[in-house]
């Protein structure tokens, strides 16, 4: 159903680590990558050393290692980069947050990381090893020195966060950000049904299933339940069974008469769509299709864009000069 997701730019920060993402904890099992005990590299005065820089390839490997992707040389020395460069914006993100006399909240910290070791643990139990080994391999490193680094970049994120609030903007910045990169920020929830048409089906054929979506549809107008009629005849079995629910972006995401109809209708409407597919019966639950109504993540998407800008100026100083050492080429 899903078209592959195209590349698109990235506003959100680049910050490596959410504790959202973190306590979604599943239960794969990563390998353990080991490595030489050498430092990676030094940011001015201070160093990345061996496991914090294991922990952000660790992170970065995770997907790869989910969808079985084959690692090449090429992916593997872009995971490399891509967890430095994550190592070396936390450096700075600290550094700057200890010399601007930021006061991290050492409460949400605590809080935080004693929800994600729960989880932690109770993953770790149901698949029969330690806390601290669970740890090394989805983290790459022990419980210690995980919970010292998750700490950190909550700090990190948080003094982000805030220096992205003081960044200024007009309404024609927002404007302009908003129509320049509507694929990002329009939503909609849809819900489906589908029937499916084989691509050399005889007419006969498909018009049995455009009967069948035109009496699904005249259905759900008589206010039958449509996630009960999706669970007994959709043939998506992605979303039959969550009431043919799909929450959906104006990218490229679906199929586009999928797409178009969904962001040409209103909340409440009802119809019928012919893909390359099949038929599709659909209800839009919701859109979010307009500046005003996306304004406030309009607003926060600009500001953070923006200071990132800033701290991507920032890690290029003189002050944080980068020197790569012997263990980052040694890392494996």
């Amino acid at each position: 159903m899903r078209k592959e997701e195209k590349k698109k730019m990235n506003l959100d920060m680049k910050i490596f680590i959410t504790i959202a993402t973190l306590i979604a904890i599943g239960l794969t099992i990563l390998i353990v990558y080991m490595a030489k005990p050498d430092d990676i590299a030094s940011v001015g005065k201070n160093k990345i050393d061996n496991d914090e820089f294991k922990f952000y390839y660790t992170q970065a490997l995770q997907p790869y290692i989910q969808s079985r992707t084959q690692l090449t040389e090429d992916i593997i020395s872009y995971l490399k980069q891509l967890a430095l460069e994550q190592a070396v914006q936390m450096e700075v993100l600290l550094n700057e947050a200890k010399e601007s006399g930021f006061e991290a909240d050492e409460n949400e910290s605590n809080e935080q990381w004693n929800l994600l070791e729960e989880r932690i643990r109770e993953n770790a139990d149901e698949n029969g090893i330690t806390a601290e080994e669970f740890s090394k391999n989805y983290f790459g490193v022990g419980l210690k020195k995980a919970e010292k680094i998750i700490k950190n970049s909550i700090i990190a994120q948080n003094y982000f966060q805030e220096k992205s609030k003081e960044i200024t903007f007009s309404e024609e910045d927002l404007i302009k950000l908003y129509e320049e990169n509507r694929g990002i920020f329009d939503n909609a929830v849809i819900r489906h049904i589908l029937f499916k048409v084989p691509e050399d089906a005889d007419e006969s054929v498909v018009e049995e299933k455009k009967k069948l979506a035109d009496d699904i549809l005249l259905k759900v107008n008589n206010g039958e339940d449509f996630a009960q009629l999706a669970k007994e005849h959709s043939e998506d079995t992605g979303s039959k069974d969550n009431g043919g629910m799909y929450e959906i972006r104006r990218n490229g995401q679906m199929v586009k008469e999928f797409e178009d109809w969904t962001f040409s209708h209103e909340a409440g409407d009802t119809g019928i769509v012919k893909t390359e597919i099949g038929f599709h019966v659909m209800k839009l639950d919701s859109i979010n299709n307009t500046f005003e109504a996306l304004r406030d993540n309009v607003q926060e998407a600009y500001q953070i864009g923006e200071y990132q800008k800033i701290l991507n100026e920032l890690m290029q100083a003189p002050k944080y000069k980068l020197e790569i050492k012997p263990g980052f080429e040694n890392f494996e």
